[in-house]
């Protein structure tokens, strides 16, 4: 199970790394269009 993730460079995610922890086996993001989120989803 993925417990954190940090992600940087990629999509619409700069240069400084952005982290999220203490994620559980489910978990809802949600956010604007054109945010990233597609990004991070297995």
């Amino acid at each position: 199970m993925i417990e954190s993730i940090a992600i940087a460079n990629v999509a619409t995610y700069g240069s400084t790394p952005e982290t999220m922890s203490g994620l559980l086996q489910f978990n809802y993001l949600f956010g604007s269009n054109a945010t990233g989120k597609t990004t991070i989803s297995p």
